[in-house]
Formats: C-alpha cells, structure tokens, sequence
C-alpha cells in the first residue's frame, strides 16, 4: 500500500491507494494547485494531524472511500464500475478540504487576491471574467504581491483576512501575448506555473481584507456602485460551490454522491461571509486589463 499527504493550508488528507499512477499524478500534475488553496503534496508522513483518510483501492471492481477520523464514522462509500479519471480524483479532494475548513469558520471562495503590505484586495468575476488577467497586471506590472487567482481560503475568526490561494496558475494561452515577461511560455500548449518561476512576488503571511470588488473585462470603462445585500448574496453562493460540488463530481452507477454541506455549515457559512464582508469597501468595475489595473492600483 501507498501513501502520501495532501495539505490545503493546515488541513491534511491521508491518500492510501495501490495504484502508483495515482499518486505520481498526483505528484507531477499542476492542475490540483489551481484548485485547491494552498495545495502541497508530501509522502512525509511524520509528525503531522491527519483530518481525512481518502482510500482509492483497486481490485476487480473500482472503489474509493473516505473516512473522517474527528468524527470516526464512514462519510461516504461506493463502487464503480468504470475507471475513475486523474482529473475527477483532483475534483473530490477540493470538497473534502472545503468540508474540514468550513468546520472551523473558514470559507473558500471562486475568486483572485492580491495585497500590499499585509492588506488585500479580494477580485470576483465569472469563469472568464479576468481573475487570472488581473492578477497578472497587478503582480507582473505593478508590483502587488500574489495571493491567488483561482480559489482563495478566508478565515473569519479574527479580522477579516486571506490566508492563502492557490499556489498555481493556470494561464490562458490567448492570455499570454498582452505579458512580454510570459513570451518565453507562448508555445507550450498547457500553461502552468508557480508564480516565483515568472518573478512574481509571494509572501507566506495572512492579509486583511480591504477592498472587495466584482468586475470583468470589457471594451468599455466603466465604475458602478454595488448593492451590499446582493453582493453578501453572490458571495454565499460562491462559497456554497466547492462544498456541494460532489454530488455533481462523480457518479457512480448513474447515482449521485451527497453533498458534503449541512444545515449547520450552511447557517455558519452565511454568519461568517457577513461578519468578513460588512467591513470592506465594495466596488464594481468593468473595462480593459489597464483600466482596471490602475483602478484597483489606487485603492491600496
């Protein structure tokens, strides 16, 4: 039997399996980095609290199952019949760190984040609306510190703060030509990169949240002002996602699994995006890369 440690910030996930691929992909493919925040994999398994136990044991017919060790009961458990693919694997892990952060007051959320000196700017937009472009403008060409430009973790136990992202970035490759610092990554045909590899700067320390703004690209200028009960709104439903991710994940004779969401962790979840969110200032902003660039440049 294998095994490894999968870590998103200070939680950890067991990996058992006697299936080498799974944990060499697990290993070498970047994508899981821009998934989960503050992803790290290690086959160091000393001195370290396990959370969640993932089994992904192959023998005649396919089978995985998980177990929380802080409850010690089965979570779930199920069979397949057909061959479960690296990237639906990489898919179930992001929900299982989602489940175990949200138990201790924090949230994920589909979003981009950068900061100077220890203050953040927390940046929402739809899939495709900028989030990896602005975090390249401001951290390539005006010298704001990477957070993550995919999924960021907050906590919102203390002050309103970030406490980390996804450590990879997924670019684009008709991302890649308005980044003369990026040409030397224009032929490859996947993109993924740590930021330091490109001369951005990361810093391992927690950020307080400022400013949040919901934006995406477009060929006109434009600031609007933001309604604060439909911004805490798209939030919760933003920090819903990963959560309730798993019943659309994986299905296993035509059966969904259940969602890893409660009713306590739905009412917790929607306590803590207000309590983070009440003391930030709101912004709206559309328009082209350098538009938005000198707009969020001026805030912090």
């Amino acid at each position: 039997m294998l095994n490894a440690l999968l870590a998103s910030y200070d939680k950890h996930i067991l990996v058992e399996t006697n299936n080498y691929k799974v944990l060499r992909d697990l290993q070498n493919n970047r994508f899981a980095g821009t998934q989960v925040p503050g992803f790290s994999f290690s086959k160091d398994l000393s001195n370290t609290n396990i959370d969640f136990k993932f089994s992904f044991l192959e023998k005649g017919e396919r089978a995985y199952f998980m177990e929380d060790f802080e409850n010690n009961k089965m979570v779930l458990k199920t069979q397949y019949e057909k061959k479960i693919s690296f990237g639906q694997l990489t898919w179930l892990f992001a929900p299982i760190f989602e489940y175990l952060h949200q138990k201790q007051n924090r949230f994920s959320l589909h979003a981009a984040a950068y900061g100077k000196k220890k203050e953040a700017i927390v940046y929402v937009s739809e899939g495709g609306g900028g989030k990896t472009t602005s975090s390249l403008e401001m951290c390539l060409n005006r010298d704001f510190e990477f957070i993550g430009d995919e999924r960021i973790l907050v906590d919102s136990t203390k002050k309103p703060q970030v406490l980390c992202g996804n450590p990879v970035i997924h670019v684009r490759k008709e991302t890649l030509p308005f980044f003369s610092k990026l040409n030397t990554l224009r032929k490859k045909a996947k993109v993924y990169i740590y930021p330091e590899e490109v001369g951005i700067i990361k810093k391992n320390y927690n950020y307080s949240i400022k400013h949040l703004v919901f934006s995406r690209l477009s060929t006109c200028n434009i600031i609007k002002k933001i309604n604060k009960e439909s911004a805490i709104l798209n939030l919760f439903k933003n920090a819903s996602e990963v959560i309730r991710r798993v019943g659309c994940c994986i299905v296993s004779l035509n059966i969904p699994l259940n969602s890893l969401d409660t009713k306590n962790l739905t009412i917790n979840r929607w306590n803590n995006i207000v309590r983070v969110f009440s003391s930030v200032e709101y912004h709206m902003i559309e328009g082209s890369k350098d538009f938005i660039g000198g707009y969020l440049e001026s805030l912090l």
